[in-house]
Protein backbone atom coordinates (compact mmCIF):
# COMPACT_ATOMS: atom_id res chain seq x y z
CA UNK A 1 0.00 0.00 0.00
CA UNK A 2 1.46 3.38 -1.00
CA UNK A 3 -0.05 6.44 0.23
CA UNK A 4 0.99 9.62 -1.19
CA UNK A 5 -0.37 13.28 -0.53
CA UNK A 6 -2.57 14.19 -2.91
CA UNK A 7 -0.87 16.23 -5.13
CA UNK A 8 1.94 14.53 -5.73
CA UNK A 9 -0.31 11.42 -6.23
CA UNK A 10 -1.77 13.03 -9.36
CA UNK A 11 0.74 15.08 -10.58
CA UNK A 12 4.14 13.54 -9.87
CA UNK A 13 3.36 9.67 -8.97
CA UNK A 14 1.00 9.05 -11.44
CA UNK A 15 3.25 9.94 -14.51
CA UNK A 16 5.78 7.25 -13.09
CA UNK A 17 3.48 4.23 -12.17
CA UNK A 18 3.46 2.98 -15.82
CA UNK A 19 7.22 2.12 -16.15
CA UNK A 20 7.19 1.02 -12.03
CA UNK A 21 4.56 -1.54 -13.23
CA UNK A 22 6.41 -2.51 -16.06
CA UNK A 23 9.56 -3.33 -14.72
CA UNK A 24 7.80 -4.70 -11.69
CA UNK A 25 4.50 -6.51 -12.61
CA UNK A 26 4.74 -9.15 -9.76
CA UNK A 27 3.99 -6.05 -6.99
CA UNK A 28 0.21 -5.88 -6.14
CA UNK A 29 -0.03 -2.59 -5.69
CA UNK A 30 -2.71 0.08 -3.60
CA UNK A 31 -2.48 3.50 -4.08
CA UNK A 32 -3.97 5.98 -1.92
CA UNK A 33 -4.41 9.94 -1.51
CA UNK A 34 -3.26 11.05 2.00
CA UNK A 35 -4.20 14.51 3.39
CA UNK A 36 -2.03 16.90 4.96
CA UNK A 37 -2.36 15.59 8.78
CA UNK A 38 -1.13 11.94 7.66
CA UNK A 39 -4.05 10.27 8.94
CA UNK A 40 -3.99 6.52 6.89
CA UNK A 41 -0.21 6.74 6.47
CA UNK A 42 0.67 4.29 9.11
CA UNK A 43 -1.53 1.82 7.32
CA UNK A 44 1.04 2.51 4.12
CA UNK A 45 3.69 0.88 3.36
CA UNK A 46 5.28 3.29 1.82
CA UNK A 47 4.22 7.10 2.72
CA UNK A 48 5.07 9.94 1.54
CA UNK A 49 3.58 13.58 2.81
CA UNK A 50 4.63 16.67 3.24
CA UNK A 51 5.42 18.75 6.75
CA UNK A 52 7.83 21.18 8.47
CA UNK A 53 10.56 19.53 9.62
CA UNK A 54 9.15 19.99 13.57
CA UNK A 55 5.57 18.03 12.17
CA UNK A 56 7.36 15.58 10.51
CA UNK A 57 6.21 12.11 11.39
CA UNK A 58 8.71 9.65 13.49
CA UNK A 59 11.00 7.64 11.80
CA UNK A 60 10.34 9.84 8.67
CA UNK A 61 13.30 10.49 5.83
CA UNK A 62 13.55 13.76 4.12
CA UNK A 63 12.65 13.36 0.44
CA UNK A 64 13.01 16.81 -0.53
CA UNK A 65 12.28 20.57 -0.26
CA UNK A 66 9.19 21.97 -1.01
CA UNK A 67 9.70 24.68 -3.98
CA UNK A 68 7.15 26.81 -5.50
CA UNK A 69 7.49 28.14 -8.88
CA UNK A 70 5.89 30.67 -10.63
CA UNK A 71 4.08 29.01 -13.59
CA UNK A 72 1.56 29.77 -16.40
CA UNK A 73 0.23 28.52 -19.58
CA UNK A 74 2.11 29.95 -22.69
CA UNK A 75 -0.93 32.33 -23.90
CA UNK A 76 -0.41 33.70 -20.24
CA UNK A 77 2.77 33.56 -19.88
CA UNK A 78 2.80 36.04 -22.95
CA UNK A 79 0.58 38.22 -21.82
CA UNK A 80 3.01 38.35 -18.65
CA UNK A 81 5.47 39.99 -21.66
CA UNK A 82 8.14 38.55 -19.59
CA UNK A 83 9.37 37.67 -15.95
CA UNK A 84 7.00 38.30 -13.69
CA UNK A 85 9.11 40.14 -11.30
CA UNK A 86 10.09 42.82 -13.65
CA UNK A 87 6.38 43.91 -14.73
CA UNK A 88 5.24 46.41 -12.62
CA UNK A 89 1.57 46.72 -14.21
CA UNK A 90 0.71 43.12 -14.16
CA UNK A 91 -2.80 42.41 -15.40
CA UNK A 92 -2.35 38.44 -14.79
CA UNK A 93 -3.37 37.21 -10.74
CA UNK A 94 -0.12 35.58 -9.24
CA UNK A 95 -2.45 32.38 -7.67
CA UNK A 96 -1.86 30.58 -4.90
CA UNK A 97 -1.21 31.47 -0.98
CA UNK A 98 2.05 31.55 -0.99
CA UNK A 99 1.76 35.40 -3.20
CA UNK A 100 2.95 37.03 -0.56
CA UNK A 101 6.12 35.29 0.21
CA UNK A 102 6.72 35.32 -3.41
CA UNK A 103 5.86 39.13 -3.66
CA UNK A 104 9.21 40.03 -1.16
CA UNK A 105 11.37 37.24 -2.06
CA UNK A 106 10.63 38.94 -5.51
CA UNK A 107 10.95 42.91 -4.08
CA UNK A 108 7.34 43.31 -6.01
CA UNK A 109 4.43 44.90 -4.23
CA UNK A 110 1.72 42.77 -3.13
CA UNK A 111 -0.94 42.63 -5.14
CA UNK A 112 -0.03 43.23 -8.49
CA UNK A 113 -3.88 42.98 -9.75
CA UNK A 114 -7.30 42.46 -8.04
CA UNK A 115 -7.31 38.47 -7.03
CA UNK A 116 -11.20 37.80 -6.85
CA UNK A 117 -10.27 34.53 -5.39
CA UNK A 118 -7.47 32.61 -3.72
CA UNK A 119 -6.93 28.85 -4.58
CA UNK A 120 -5.37 26.93 -1.08
CA UNK A 121 -5.20 23.24 -2.73
CA UNK A 122 -2.37 22.62 -4.97
CA UNK A 123 -4.99 21.00 -7.40
CA UNK A 124 -7.36 23.55 -7.84
CA UNK A 125 -4.39 26.23 -8.66
CA UNK A 126 -2.66 24.31 -11.40
CA UNK A 127 -6.36 23.67 -12.80
CA UNK A 128 -6.68 27.44 -12.62
CA UNK A 129 -3.72 27.67 -14.21
CA UNK A 130 -4.02 25.31 -16.65
CA UNK A 131 -7.33 26.74 -17.88
CA UNK A 132 -5.74 30.16 -18.31
CA UNK A 133 -6.66 31.74 -15.33
CA UNK A 134 -3.54 33.07 -14.35
CA UNK A 135 0.11 32.37 -13.58
CA UNK A 136 0.35 29.95 -10.08
CA UNK A 137 2.78 29.68 -7.64
CA UNK A 138 3.07 25.54 -7.73
CA UNK A 139 5.73 22.95 -5.52
CA UNK A 140 8.46 22.08 -8.50
CA UNK A 141 7.16 17.76 -8.14
CA UNK A 142 3.68 18.72 -8.95
CA UNK A 143 4.29 21.02 -12.52
CA UNK A 144 8.03 19.63 -13.54
CA UNK A 145 6.09 16.83 -15.90
CA UNK A 146 3.82 20.08 -17.27
CA UNK A 147 6.76 22.28 -17.52
CA UNK A 148 9.06 19.69 -19.04
CA UNK A 149 6.33 18.65 -21.74
CA UNK A 150 5.99 22.44 -22.68
CA UNK A 151 2.17 22.60 -21.20
CA UNK A 152 3.26 25.22 -18.85
CA UNK A 153 6.01 27.95 -18.70
CA UNK A 154 8.31 29.27 -15.88
CA UNK A 155 7.34 32.72 -15.56
CA UNK A 156 9.42 33.76 -12.98
CA UNK A 157 13.38 33.26 -11.49
CA UNK A 158 12.22 33.39 -8.13
CA UNK A 159 11.54 30.52 -6.11
CA UNK A 160 9.77 30.59 -2.64
CA UNK A 161 9.99 27.90 -0.06
CA UNK A 162 7.35 28.05 2.60
CA UNK A 163 9.22 25.87 5.35
CA UNK A 164 7.51 22.52 4.25
CA UNK A 165 9.20 19.05 2.94
CA UNK A 166 8.36 16.00 1.57
CA UNK A 167 8.69 12.75 3.95
CA UNK A 168 9.00 9.51 3.15
CA UNK A 169 8.06 7.08 5.60
CA UNK A 170 8.37 3.46 5.51
CA UNK A 171 6.43 0.66 7.80
CA UNK A 172 8.20 -1.69 9.47
CA UNK A 173 6.48 -4.65 7.45
CA UNK A 174 8.26 -6.64 4.88
CA UNK A 175 6.20 -5.26 2.06
CA UNK A 176 8.21 -2.14 2.40
CA UNK A 177 11.79 -3.08 2.21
Amino acid sequence: VVGVVRSLLHYWLMPHLAAFFDQHPQIATSVIGLGRDFEGATACDVALVIANEADAPAGATWFGDEELVAAARSDVARKIGGRLEMQRDLTVPLLGAAGPIWHRAAGVAWPLVHQPVQFRETSAILNAVEIGQGAGLLPRLVCAKAIRDAELTEVSTVTVRRGRSYWLLLSDHSASA
